[in-house]
């Protein structure tokens, strides 16, 4: 089985937080992720690969009940791709009427 190690990064009120874990490869597209403080959660799939572009830069990430959605960049993304990524999202079934923006 493929591990690779992740680290979740979140900014609230300016001050920027961190949480280590790992994740279990299911498929191309599957991963059953476990942060280090939680319970082993590698018994399930909890996130979804629901779009890369080609060149690596950009991902989209949701869960399998489609409940939560993430886009993931290397770089800052500019309004019109931020569109063309919802609009993906939506294609697959995710709600974005309560997207949260974070300017991290």
């Amino acid at each position: 089985m493929l591990y690779v190690e992740i680290e979740n990064f979140c900014s609230k009120e300016n001050e920027i937080s961190s949480i280590k874990g790992k994740a279990k490869i299911v498929s191309n597209r599957q991963l059953a992720v476990k942060f280090n403080i939680f319970i082993n959660l590698f018994n399930k799939v909890n996130y979804e690969i629901i779009f890369v572009d080609s060149e690596y830069k950009v991902a989209i990430v949701g869960s399998p009940d489609k409940k939560y959605l993430w886009i993931l960049a290397k770089n800052t993304i500019d309004e019109k791709n931020i569109k063309e990524l919802l609009d993906i999202a939506k294609q697959r079934g995710f709600s974005i009427s309560d997207v949260i923006f974070d300017k991290y």
